[in-house]
């Protein structure tokens, strides 16, 4: 595919995946209500003070937060192959990447590996091994834990 193809593409599958969380749940759970709070540059939190609950954007920044984060970092079909694999709802399939993520710091392992100014391929080949680490992960905690996950909770527990 080329890159404009691509494009398109992610574009679609962000709007199909944020349509679905929106039509269903709702991230209410501390853990994403502190992406509300992070999207907002500091000086403004600031001036408007924190936590943002009021905001009547809420649901659609966190979404738009979530989705951004899950695409970024498991790729265009993660939540889709689940979905498939499992027979579980993409919430809670966010829901366990979020644990996955935090469980093994992997936001941290991305940015180490950016940082470390290695080869294209051996930057590659780490991502895409934690990658695959993300993704047992997630399919461990949906198959395995009792849903829909507390995510807090569930990293206290297993970090």
């Amino acid at each position: 595919m080329t890159a404009p193809q691509l494009a398109t593409l992610m574009a679609h599958v962000k709007l199909d995946l944020k349509a679905e969380l929106l039509s269903g749940a709702m991230f209410d759970d501390p853990y994403f209500v502190a992406l509300l709070n992070r999207y907002f540059p500091p000086t403004l939190r600031r001036q408007l003070g924190e936590p943002l609950p009021e905001h009547p954007l809420r649901r659609e920044i966190i979404t738009t937060s979530i989705v951004n984060r899950v695409l970024a970092t498991s790729g265009l079909t993660f939540t889709f192959r689940l979905s498939e694999e499992t027979g579980s709802a993409p919430a809670d399939i966010v829901r366990a990447h979020a644990v996955a993520s935090e469980v093994f710091d992997l936001d941290t392992l991305w940015s180490d590996i950016y940082a470390a100014d290695l080869s294209p391929a051996l930057t590659n080949a780490m991502i895409i091994e934690g990658r695959r680490l993300l993704d047992r992960a997630a399919r461990w905690f949906v198959l395995n834990r009792p849903q829909p996950l507390d995510v807090d909770a569930e990293i206290t527990l297993f970090s």
